[in-house]
């Protein structure tokens, strides 16, 4: 073999291992002649943009349909190859054909015999999946993770890129959830998350495309209103109120406390605005808390009586005895204050048995059993939450338990149960008894008395039981004297 023949075979080995090597390759490979036109691209393009290479042929960026801004762009790159013979890279998109794509090319100038560029050589890969991870990490970064609204970062991003003239007059409205430590106490984090969720979907559907809305902490939101005035906001605000109101399919329903402040002046500090925003926000909802504290009672007690058909009939029926009964046990005014929050409240907690256990007409298993039981302390917990049913939390928390010591949850007995919870029981059970029940008819008043004195000493205080007896405080008619 001569040598001129082994320098041959060199060579087309190479060349055949090159063109091996850009067939192969996932990355794009073109070659770009003066005229700004394709002149030569490799199987990848082909393959990532299902267009047969021999279309690219001859054609500009343009003339492919790339979008103007890119193909501008990138026939500016090019063209700094061919004027100035420096490497340049570019980011650009295009469209693949499992939709678009992004890369990173690297334009490299090349040289004829003579030193001047005659053509620019691309190398480009595809960041396809990296741009989606960068976004990703910047939507987390940006946004609340269990509404999906914007986050605080991001809102006071929003707030220095508004705060120009041309904004003006741009207004703040903070929002505080009511009830969120209620619901994640009483019920767990999962419904609190709900209740967000609900809130959030209320402030998206009552502001406007240009509003900013975010989670701006854990149970308040803000909202950046630009080229807005105070009565327009005021107007959304109502308009969050209204709507919130008629939110269904929630254990407590969802309501907030707003307020709402107006930078009018360029020379005004928005973070001034949100402080005022804030105040009238904390004063709104402490003029609201009393009515707020009833709406969630009255709507618990609705959901327990749509479970349990009595539970409002119930609390009606023991208000009735309890007068004269206190009456005979010489009660105090704050202890008759006392019994009736307990009445209102000691089962409020049932909200959270399902259904199918209240209504089961059988013997409950274990498991149906422990359930039931826990509504004591899931009434105590919401008790807790107001401070004017705090007073009451460690009775509603007792109010399952026995003279004998054999209630729940904590197995107090005798005079270890305080006395008003004592006063209660009798009116409560004797109350049930009579009453028609899932598990059983309604007793009659003598059957009914005769059950109390047995269970005297055991479930009930005897003494109590004796008095609640003598003076015949749950007979027919009585109550009405």
């Amino acid at each position: 073999m001569t040598e001129q023949k082994k320098t041959q075979d060199t060579l087309r080995r190479n060349e055949y291992e090159l063109r091996t090597l850009i067939d192969s390759t996932p990355d794009i490979i073109i070659r770009i002649g003066k005229d700004m036109r394709y002149v030569f691209v490799n199987p990848a393009y082909e393959r990532i943009t299902g267009i047969p290479k021999e279309q690219f042929m001859g054609k500009t960026n343009a003339e492919l349909g790339m979008a103007r801004e890119i193909s501008t762009r990138w026939d500016e790159e090019i063209r700094k190859a061919f004027e100035a013979g420096r490497e340049s890279g570019i980011e650009f998109d295009f469209p693949g054909l499992f939709g678009k794509r992004f890369f990173w090319g690297r334009i490299i100038p090349e040289y004829d015999k003579t030193g001047t560029v005659e053509s620019a050589l691309v190398i480009a890969r595809d960041i396809t999946e990296r741009k989606r991870a960068e976004e990703q990490i910047r939507y987390i970064s940006f946004h609340d993770k269990i509404t999906g609204l914007y986050n605080r970062a991001y809102f006071e991003e929003e707030l220095r890129r508004l705060d120009t003239e041309r904004s003006l007059p741009i207004c703040i409205i903070m929002g505080d959830v009511n009830n969120l430590k209620l619901v994640n106490d009483a019920f767990g984090h999962n419904e609190g998350d709900k209740l967000l969720i609900a809130l959030s979907g209320v402030l998206n559907v009552c502001c406007r495309k240009e509003d900013i809305i975010a989670r701006w902490g854990g149970d308040e939101f803000s909202v950046i209103l630009p080229g807005t005035d105070m009565e327009t906001a005021q107007a959304i605000c109502a308009r969050i109120k209204r709507v919130s109101g008629t939110s269904k399919g929630m254990l407590v329903k969802p309501s907030i406390a707003l307020g709402v402040a107006v930078k009018s002046k360029a020379d005004k500090n928005l973070f001034r605005v949100i402080r005022e925003a804030e105040e009238r926000m904390y004063d709104n909802k402490l003029a609201e808390s009393a009515s707020n504290r009833e709406m969630v009672i009255d709507s618990l007690i609705e959901e327990v009586s749509d479970r349990t058909n009595d539970m409002k009939m119930h609390i009606a029926r023991c208000s009735d005895i309890l007068p004269i009964f206190g009456k005979v046990l010489k009660l105090s005014d704050a202890q008759i204050h006392d019994i009736k929050l307990l009445i209102r409240l000691h089962d409020i907690g049932k909200v959270s048995v399902p259904s199918g256990i209240l209504h089961k007409s059988g013997r409950l298993t274990f498991e149906e059993w422990e359930i039931i039981k826990r509504h004591s302390e899931t009434s105590y917990r919401i008790a807790m939450t107001f401070s004017e049913t705090a007073r009451v939390a460690e009775e509603i928390l007792s109010h399952a338990e026995r003279w004998d010591g054999g209630g729940y949850p904590r197995g107090l007995k005798e005079k270890q149960i305080p006395y008003i919870v004592r006063v209660f029981s009798v009116i409560d059970v004797y109350d049930v008894i009579t009453n028609v029940r899932p598990y059983g008819r309604a007793l009659s008043y003598d059957e009914a008395v005769q059950e109390m004195r047995h269970n005297a000493g055991k479930q009930f205080d005897p003494e109590i039981v004796d008095a609640f007896i003598a003076c015949g405080a749950g007979k027919p008619g009585k109550n009405k004297q």
